[in-house]
């Protein structure tokens, strides 16, 4: 449709069904369909084209793009890491999925103002040419097992969700194995959850010694150097909490508030209903601020470590004086490429979980304000939210709602936000993920100044506190690209430099390193030496402490 197309074909060199031929025949007669060519013909039509299109959904190097390259001709291409990895502004890139973003981006290929960058594309070749990958190779040598560090590396135990589940606390564990193992031997003992709902792949079973939590006991304790078990509010957590009770280890807490657990708890009859009445009432009698049903389970720790100095407070007020609690931010890792998504208008979005509590009468606000009717509003995440609510989202007709996305759907569409809204009318100590993902992935995010979020430096996130103030920040942020770009750049450094693997493994293998609490030394060498093999043996152990 492009003035500057006019006389111009589209040549399609892959093989297509007859029937896929004729029906993209109906919308244009200036389709050439060849199929599979040879490679004097495939070079033919790359030294007589205008320019060169490949816009595939992955790709592992693609030679089309290095090809069009050799040829001189200007390049339109997917914005997907791999291109970017070639080059970042030589080619002409586009949303794959998107008409309206690939035809835009040929439109401006075809503009005769637009000329080849043949300085940068020599620079390329050279890089990706016979000679200089042989050169490459040939300097590369495997370290030499007598040069290699030989350290100890203690041996932990580590209860988690499973990596394929709803939680995301089992992908961050996945993604971390790499960096931990390093630093650790390294046996997972995994929760099922409740619910089978597969999100993403499970490599860390592959990877990893993999069990299920519930081989755990006391004779395994006595076998490692820690036991880290992963603390969250929900059925992935379980095991946990229950062996976190009675056998001393290194509790990483996600959540301040786990009364929901322990609801799951009784409601599997894995606790009785005296026993969460005992927690509410330790939890009276502690008089803590910060914090729900958490006072038996840290007060049994050898140490903690949060992802905040909210949640550390939170412990503070329940452990002894002399058991280390340390923060190390929930570790991810930032990816070095921009992402790029050609958009006429602003994207706003909520993800994560849908429900009423994580603030979609904000979302509501948005779509019926006049101001953002041009801008696209997106929710998209797991759904807690009534069948209503989703009905009444869906009549607005700038609002689109996406449930139950598998992870690599839900990564897609989290890059292509310009603004994420994460304005949480309850907080309960909760790290987002959500929130770092975003950031790491360039977007501007826009917190309530609460918690966690509030310890997010100024100028990463837009920090707010009503709901009014959202509409209002967001017209700024919409009247003023130069100062959205800056939050976006700014977040991604701050996650990129301050939320890394590494930082976390060092984190958590200062933790095990610190001296064990001399309460709790002798109980920790009854539990190794098996001397203690029950819970009524635990217990009369701690009430000995007590009376003393």
């Amino acid at each position: 449709s492009s003035s500057n197309a006019d006389g111009l074909k589209l040549v399609v060199t892959s093989k297509i069904r007859k029937r896929e031929r004729d029906h993209l025949r109906m919308f244009s007669d200036r389709l050439v369909f060849t199929g599979n060519l040879s490679d004097a013909e495939l070079n033919w039509l790359y030294q007589n084209s205008e320019a060169v299109l490949f816009v595939p959904e992955s790709e592992g190097l693609g030679l089309p793009v290095l090809e069009g390259a050799e040829a001189g001709k200007k390049i339109v291409c997917s914005s997907i890491p791999v291109f970017k990895e070639i080059s970042e502004d030589c080619f002409f890139y586009c949303d794959n999925k998107s008409q309206h973003s690939i035809a835009q981006a040929l439109a401006q290929a075809l503009n005769p103002d637009n000329t080849v960058p043949k300085a940068e594309y020599k620079a390329i070749l050279k890089h990706y040419s016979w000679p200089e990958t042989a050169k490459r190779f040939a300097s590369w040598r495997p370290v030499a097992e007598d040069n290699k560090e030989v350290r100890h590396k203690p041996n932990i135990a580590v209860f988690a969700p499973r990596p394929d589940g709803l939680s995301a606390i089992g992908k961050v564990v996945s993604e971390l194995h790499p960096t931990l193992s390093e630093h650790f031997n390294i046996d997972y003992y995994i929760e099922m959850g409740m619910y089978a709902k597969h999100v993403r792949p499970n490599y860390l079973k592959y990877v990893a010694n993999y069990y299920p939590a519930t081989d755990f006991g006391a004779k395994k304790y006595s076998q490692y150097d820690g036991v880290i078990y992963h603390i969250g509010n929900g059925d992935y957590h379980l095991e946990s909490i229950k062996n976190g009770l009675c056998l001393p280890g290194y509790a990483i807490v996600h959540d301040t508030n786990i009364g929901e657990a322990y609801r799951v708890l009784e409601e599997l009859k894995m606790m009785s209903a005296e026993r969460v009445g005992l927690e509410k009432l330790l939890n009276q009698k502690a008089a803590v601020k910060h914090s729900q049903y958490m006072v038996s389970l840290l007060s049994n720790q050898l140490g903690v470590l949060t992802h905040s100095n909210y949640a550390k407070q939170a412990a503070r007020e329940i452990v002894d004086a002399d058991v280390e609690v340390i923060v190390a931010n929930l570790p991810s890792a930032a990816p070095k490429l921009h992402h790029y998504a050609a958009k006429d208008n602003l994207v706003i979005g909520l993800a994560g979980i849908i429900a009423d509590v994580k603030g979609i009468e904000v979302v509501e606000l948005i779509a019926n304000d006049p101001d953002y009717k041009d801008c696209e509003i997106v929710l998209f995440g797991f759904n807690y939210a009534t069948q209503d609510t989703i009905d009444r989202l869906n009549f607005y007709e700038n609002v689109t709602v996406m449930t139950n996305l598998t992870d690599f759907e839900f990564q897609e569409n989290l890059r292509k936000l310009d603004i994420f809204v994460n304005f949480r009318l309850e907080y309960k100590g909760e790290t987002s993920l959500s929130t770092i993902e975003a950031m790491k992935n360039g977007v501007c995010v826009m917190v309530r100044d609460t918690g966690w979020y509030s310890e997010l430096p100024d100028g990463t996130v837009v920090k707010v506190t009503t709901q009014k103030e959202v509409l209002d920040r967001l017209k700024e942020l919409k009247q003023n690209p130069d100062k959205l770009r800056q939050i976006k750049t700014a977040g991604k450094q701050h996650i990129a430099s301050d939320f890394t693997h590494e930082q976390f493994a060092l984190a958590l293998g200062k933790l095990i390193s610190s001296p064990i609490p001399p309460q709790k030394t002798q109980i920790t060498k009854d539990l190794s030496a098996r001397k203690i093999r029950t819970p009524r043996q635990y217990i009369k152990v701690l009430q000995r402490r007590i009376d003393d």
